[in-house]
């Protein structure tokens, strides 16, 4: 059993970004709600019936980094309309998204909805402005506060959930890379014989420890995307950046990339993402899953409901991470093998008082052999 192995998928859930500080889809909800409360408050405090200054604040979060930090969403939606020389500013169009904002920040205070992705499907007129609100947030989890310049150091260390650079654990990327590395030193991963990776998530932070880890070596095994095929079913954020950084601007393109479940129009390439995630997973003998929690969506979009297998004779074995020992997950997961009960189904599970992380599933060979 090895992610190495011919014929594997890798999911990827929301949970594998957790450790480096990105909130869960159900985190997602409060947070935004509460980042539109505090940043209304916050322009709102001060005594300005004309609202001269609570305008100059928000084009202050669209120009200005410090300002983006303190008013991101705000300085999002401000940015759409205004021109780059900072000269026009469509103050009544700007005026009706914020009063639509301020409304979407009531209804996702009173949501039932379990995650950001089911609210956007069930609220379909306040999607760009979610997904405004959850690429500003992301963005900012991205990023030094103060020090708005720099991407946040996922790639020499772990994130422990307080501070970057105090902690000297390898982040569970780093594990994945040694696992790969010893995979291509045994020929087992090649050029012809790729990782096939596919993740929920929108962010770039495996790609990004990727670019600056997986060739740091003497063995020069060149660019990571030579051994690796990442499919963001989602849709996807641009790569984070690390210089000439317009975070307001770099916020609307971000909110393009997202493309949740059952939306009714995604484009091309999150459905040949699609497309190719359901043909790898239909055709793999063994598929790993962490930070995934089998929702009924998230499934019949790779296919796992009811696999249509191009070999059904053939035994496979589905692996996963449960990080906690959540009963859903796991009766969730059990449900890929009803269809066909040729799915050899296999958990890893932790428990609320000692979780397994991704780190420590790794560590524990799940998804083979590391080196040393």
């Amino acid at each position: 059993m090895s992610i190495t192995n011919p014929n594997t998928v890798l999911i990827l859930g929301a949970g594998v970004s957790a450790p480096f500080g990105i909130p869960l889809g159900g985190e997602l909800i409060d947070q935004i709600a509460s980042a539109i409360g505090v940043e209304r408050r916050s322009l709102e405090s001060a005594n300005d019936p004309f609202g001269t200054q609570l305008e100059n604040a928000c084009r202050y979060g669209a120009y200005q980094p410090d300002g983006f930090f303190a008013f991101p969403i705000h300085g999002a939606i401000a940015r759409k309309y205004s021109n780059l020389d900072q000269q026009k500013f469509d103050k009544a169009r700007f005026s009706e998204d914020r009063d639509r904002l301020y409304r979407l920040g009531t209804l996702l205070s009173n949501q039932c909805s379990e995650t950001i992705d089911d609210f956007i499907v069930e609220n379909p007129s306040y999607a760009e402005l979610a997904k405004i609100a959850i690429a500003a947030l992301l963005l900012k989890k991205c990023y030094y506060q103060p020090n708005a310049h720099a991407a946040k150091p996922w790639a020499p260390h772990v994130f422990d959930g307080r501070t970057f650079g105090q902690n000297d654990e390898r982040n569970w990327i780093h594990l994945l890379i040694n696992v790969i590395r010893q995979g291509i030193r045994k020929g087992e991963v090649t050029k012809d014989n790729k990782i096939k990776i596919v993740t929920f998530n929108y962010d770039r932070i495996l790609e990004y420890v990727l670019s600056r880890q997986f060739s740091n070596t003497e063995a020069g095994h060149g660019n990571y995307a030579d051994f690796i095929d990442i499919y963001h079913v989602h849709g996807r954020f641009e790569d984070v950046a690390t210089e000439n950084l317009d975070f307001a601007a770099m916020t609307l393109r971000w909110a393009s990339g997202v493309h949740v479940v059952n939306e009714q129009t995604v484009p091309k390439e999150v459905v040949e993402a699609r497309k190719v995630a359901r043909e790898l997973i239909s055709d793999a003998i063994e598929i790993y899953c962490v930070g995934f929690a089998f929702s009924g969506p998230n499934c019949r979009l790779l296919g796992l409901d009811n696999l249509q297998l191009r070999q059904p004779n053939l035994r496979r074995y589905l692996y996963y991470c449960n990080y906690d020992g959540n009963v859903g997950v796991k009766r969730s997961a059990e449900r890929v093998n009803r269809p066909l009960k040729r799915i050899v189904v296999e958990e890893a599970a932790g428990t609320r008082e000692r979780p397994l992380s991704v780190s420590d599933w790794l560590k524990a060979g799940h998804l083979g052999e590391l080196p040393g």
